[in-house]
């Protein structure tokens, strides 16, 4: 009988490969195969998209890091790490950036002269960022004046106290 064979590739980077024998033709992947083959590329293009849109909100939140706007730059970390929480990158800049709003909340509580919420800011902020030398020096800067500043209330205090019983005197 006929005997012969025909080879090619496809667009999908499919070998195939046609024998006849005998009239019967042996063919490449089956449709189950090209289906499947079909759906995990559309599964790992739909994961780059991904990827690429959470690293598209991370470089805007490093954009606005760079510039000190820590607010902007947690949002949009925040978004990213939401679009792809599996990165540690952005996880990583989300947590630091989250740390740098407590610091710069702490850094205006002190200069308002609120030395006790300072430090309560201060502490979360070294929570997030305990690698930071400068966030543990205003923690423990604003610990030493909320401390001075109870010491004078309470100084204060003792003399009203002392005075209204004077006078009662």
């Amino acid at each position: 009988g006929d005997s012969g064979s025909s080879s090619g590739s496809s667009s999908y980077g499919w070998t195939y490969t046609y024998g006849y024998t005998n009239g019967s033709a042996s063919s490449g992947p089956s449709y189950q195969d090209r289906v499947e083959a079909a759906q995990l590329r559309a599964e790992m293009e739909a994961q780059a998209a991904i990827q690429r849109e959470a690293l598209r909100l991370n470089q805007i939140g490093i954009d606005y890091a760079n510039k000190g706007d820590w607010d902007n730059a947690a949002k949009y970390y925040e978004q990213a790490n939401a679009t792809n929480p599996n990165d540690p990158v952005i996880a990583d800049n989300l947590r630091k950036a989250r740390g740098s709003q407590w610091n710069k909340a702490g850094i205006a509580y002190y200069t308002q002269g609120d030395y006790e919420k300072a430090a309560e800011a201060y502490a979360k902020a070294l929570e997030l960022k305990p690698e930071s030398d400068v966030i543990r020096q205003n923690l423990e800067e604003a610990r030493q004046q909320a401390e001075v500043q109870r010491q004078v209330a309470a100084d204060n205090q003792r003399k009203k106290e002392a005075l209204a019983a004077a006078d009662v005197a």
